[in-house]
This record gives C-alpha cells, structure tokens and sequence, in this order.
C-alpha cells in the first residue's frame, strides 16, 4: 500500500518542501525519471562532474560497438553488460502500474539495439 513519505516520518509536507524534499509516495512508483540533460545546468555539490561521467559512461560503450565485428564477440557482451542497469530498490522511480519494484533496464532491452 502507497504511503507519503511525510507520513511515514510523521512530519508535515510542509516540512519536507521548506527543506526541498519531495513527499515520494513510498511502494509505489512516482513516473519519474531522471533526465541526463538536466547534469548540464545541476548546482548540487554531490553531482558535480556528473554530466562528464555520464557521457564518458555511453561514449566507452559507443567505442566497444565500434570495435564488435559480429554479436556476441567480447566488444558486443561488454557493451550489453554495461546498458544493463539494476533498480535501485526503495528508489521508486520509473512507470509500473502498481507497486514500486522494477527491474530497471534488463538484458532484453540493454541488449536490443
């Protein structure tokens, strides 16, 4: 069952909003997602440099399906190994109808391109 996050901590959103926290539903997914292009302009101390490890990130799997001759070569395994992400579980963001543990991106969609 859905629950907002102020009321599992027992606060007022308000408080949660002064401090620039967002009132989550928890066990449930918000459909949200993070978008990369936002690393750009982000001011958080925590992200710093993000943007760059991002596109360094998918420029390095670009590089390997350059070098892959034929599927399943060592090129293509490593570039399908590195598009499959785990979902962070308590995370909560993505698009499942109900309930809020998804599988992130898997082996068919990381490997389908």
């Amino acid at each position: 069952m859905a629950l907002r996050l102020s009321k599992f901590l027992s606060v007022r959103a308000s408080e949660l909003t002064r401090h620039g926290a967002f009132n989550a539903l928890i066990g449930m997914d918000s459909w949200l997602f993070a978008d990369p292009l936002l690393l750009k302009k982000i001011r958080i101390p925590e992200f710093r440099g993000s943007r760059k490890r991002f596109e360094k990130y998918f420029r390095d799997i670009l590089y390997l399906l350059t070098k892959s001759k034929k599927s399943g070569d060592i090129a293509r395994r490593e570039a399908e190994r590195r598009l499959v992400f785990r979902e962070t579980k308590g995370v909560s963001l993505g698009y499942r109808k109900s309930g809020s543990d998804g599988s992130g991106i898997g082996h068919v969609l990381g490997g389908a391109y």
